[in-house]
């Protein structure tokens, strides 16, 4: 691997896809603190960036790996759209009801000796709702806008300015939903201590903090996709096709 220490997050794991597990592994956001140098992220984290750089370099070399990566770099929008859809968009309609169910038997049979996980219940609620609303404006509205685009650019088509005038827009306000999500997971790993259950914890509580934990994974993922490849290739795509009316 060439030298990646004053590469941001996002641009790491775009190039070297296997690198969001390794930063998973150590709370490196990669999606909405994307903006980072591995550098400056390690030295926020107290972590050893010579380290995190080992880690990479020997996932880099696991040959099962590369045989099976997906360039989403290099995926047509069109099908790229078709993977976040069917993968995380799919994951969290599928997730949500259920930790809301195992969050709510976790506060109803323990709250009083942990009363934390009400507080983490009433943010997983906000997170579902905002998470609901965000994936039904994508599906909706701004990813058949891409689609489109997509495909005229793929016959080399003119395309005439939507209704919300650019995909800028759309797009803006999908970023700032996914950093408010991004947020109160976050505090949610916080109050939880990175989801280590306590010592009293019982089967369901222990599953509940572990769905929790891959829940905030794949939203790390998801976003990943969107903003920092889907959204600014959209973006471009855009600039070059769009008469504006």
């Amino acid at each position: 691997m060439e030298s990646i220490n004053n590469l941001t997050l996002s641009e790491i794991v775009i190039k070297y896809p296997f690198s969001a597990n390794v930063f998973e592994k150590h709370r490196l956001d990669f999606c909405c603190g994307g903006k980072k140098t591995l550098s400056a992220a390690c030295a926020e984290n107290g972590i050893d960036v010579a380290g995190i750089c080992g880690e990479l370099e020997k996932a880099d070399n696991k040959t099962a790996y590369r045989s099976n990566k997906i360039e989403f770099n290099d995926m047509n929008l069109g099908l790229l759209i078709d993977y976040i859809e069917s993968n995380h968009h799919a994951y969290v309609r599928n997730a949500i009801p259920v930790i809301q169910a195992h969050l709510q038997k976790v506060v109803n049979a323990h709250g009083k000796k942990h009363p934390e996980m009400k507080e983490i219940n009433e943010h997983f609620d906000d997170v579902a709702d905002e998470m609901t609303m965000h994936m039904k404006k994508e599906e909706q509205m701004l990813f058949p806008y891409i689609r489109q685009m997509a495909e005229s650019q793929k016959q080399q088509d003119a395309i005439v300015a939507p209704a919300f005038k650019t995909v800028r827009n759309p797009i803006s306000v999908m970023e700032f939903e996914h950093e408010r999500a991004g947020q109160a997971m976050a505090k949610i790993r916080t109050i939880s201590h990175n989801y280590e259950p306590p010592a009293d914890a019982c089967t369901t509580f222990r599953l509940c903090l572990t769905e929790l934990d891959e829940f905030e994974r794949d939203l790390h993922k998801h976003v990943h996709l969107e903003n920092n490849i889907l959204f600014p290739k959209a973006v471009t795509i855009e600039n070059e096709l769009v008469q504006v009316v």
